[in-house]
């Protein structure tokens, strides 16, 4: 088996999780008259992106199934995007919630499975 094919993403705690869900919600991107604007979320934004971010990052974290595939990944992003539009359709979901979430999964650390 290649090494590639035996990375997994490397648990991280539901504190961690947390964090970074904190952090990609302290910006949300509004739709505006055919413009987006970058503004500082509101606490009520703020509570619902960092559930819905949190959500996506533990499904991520808890699952073997869902450690590597792109696809799954993309799929997790998507249906987290998704969930976000519908709590909160005056935003951009994706520079929102797609785009950070890409991010984090993207830098998120993989170690060789045994």
């Amino acid at each position: 088996m290649e090494i590639k094919e035996r990375l997994k993403r490397k648990r991280k705690s539901e504190m961690e999780l947390k964090l970074l869900a904190s952090i990609m919600t302290e910006h949300v991107t509004d739709r505006k008259d055919g413009a987006d604007i970058v503004r500082e979320a509101s606490s009520e934004e703020r509570l619902i992106l960092k559930r819905i971010a949190y959500g996506a990052l533990l499904t991520l974290n808890d699952s073997e199934y869902l450690a590597g595939p792109k696809e799954t990944e993309c799929a997790v992003i998507l249906a987290a995007e998704s969930v976000a539009n519908q709590f909160l359709p005056e935003l951009n979901t994706y520079d929102t919630v797609y785009l950070p979430l890409e991010s984090i999964i993207r830098q998120w650390e993989r170690v060789i499975s045994e």
